[in-house]
């Protein structure tokens, strides 16, 4: 065989090989390739509709704040109380609860004493329509300060929950959604004030006796 003619086909096959590799495999690569979505987890699958009533215990100050909701859907504090909350303020709450993201599972570790939950600093229950109670027992905060560590009634596994909703909840205790006293009107504080002062300027002076 032609010498040239032999190093041309080894050239040739050199290029196909190549090709092959460094081209058409990646190639293939890529469309066998299935996009992942990410997907969000939640600490409880529920929605704002299927709450009932929800209570948060701050176990370390003994304090708590307890709501209910009626037959009619309107909302009541518990603790303090019982008297009407403000019903957007508990829409509000109700959205963190439902919204309460997972950010990792801690399953590398059987001993749960270092991240607070077994002596929890706080207690959120949260009661479901039918009854079902769900129990999340809140420890320390994550050394980063955007999560907290929190074991669910019933589990063994540590999981790290965003600190965002649970610091508005716990935002609760010191603020709870109690209905804001009605304002005087200024025209109506004004009226009375002027009506008090009239009534002592026409007291009649006093006249001594001799």
């Amino acid at each position: 065989m032609n010498r040239n003619l032999t190093i041309g086909l080894v050239a040739v096959a050199l290029l196909l090989g190549a090709y092959v590799l460094f081209v058409q495999r990646p190639r293939d690569l890529a469309a066998d390739v299935t996009p992942t979505t990410l997907v969000t987890e939640y600490l409880w699958t529920l929605t704002t509709d299927q709450v009932s009533a929800f209570r948060l215990d701050d176990l370390a100050g003994g304090r708590s704040v307890e709501l209910t909701q009626d037959a009619a859907g309107v909302w009541s504090l518990v603790t303090p109380g019982p008297q009407p909350a403000e019903q957007g303020a508990v829409t509000s709450a109700l959205g963190n609860i439902t919204g309460l993201t997972l950010n990792t599972a801690l399953t590398t570790t059987t001993d749960l004493a270092p991240f607070g939950v077994l002596s929890p600093t706080y207690r959120l229950t949260v009661t479901r329509n039918d009854g079902w109670r769900l129990v999340a027992h809140v420890g320390d905060k994550a050394p980063t300060g955007s999560t907290y560590y929190v074991l669910r009634d019933g589990e063994t596994t540590v999981v790290t929950v965003n600190a965002f909703g649970l610091d508005a909840l716990i935002g609760l205790l010191d603020s709870p959604p109690v209905v804001p006293p009605t304002a005087t009107p200024l025209a109506e504080a004004t009226a009375t004030a002027e009506a008090t002062q009239g009534d002592i300027t026409a007291e009649p002076a006093q006249t001594a006796t001799p």
